[in-house]
């Protein structure tokens, strides 16, 4: 929506220097909040299995040395 408003409202974007963007730059615009949610989404579960394998092997060690993991 802000991307809209920021070029598609001409005083705005003569304000900000722009102008209307072409059908290709309005197509390049559109697609590249999908590619960034994607990569949004997988740096979360890069991040959420790096924590699941820390967690699973700090139980693993924590049952090794006959204590009581930490949750």
């Amino acid at each position: 929506v802000m991307l809209l408003v920021f070029v598609g409202v001409p005083p705005l974007a003569d304000l900000l220097g722009g102008s209307m963007p072409s059908a290709s730059g309005w197509l390049l615009a559109a697609t590249a909040i999908p590619v960034v949610w994607a990569a949004d989404t997988a740096m979360k579960a890069v991040r959420a299995a790096r924590s699941h394998r820390r967690a699973h092997e700090a139980r693993a060690q924590a049952g090794a040395q006959g204590r009581a993991p930490a949750v």
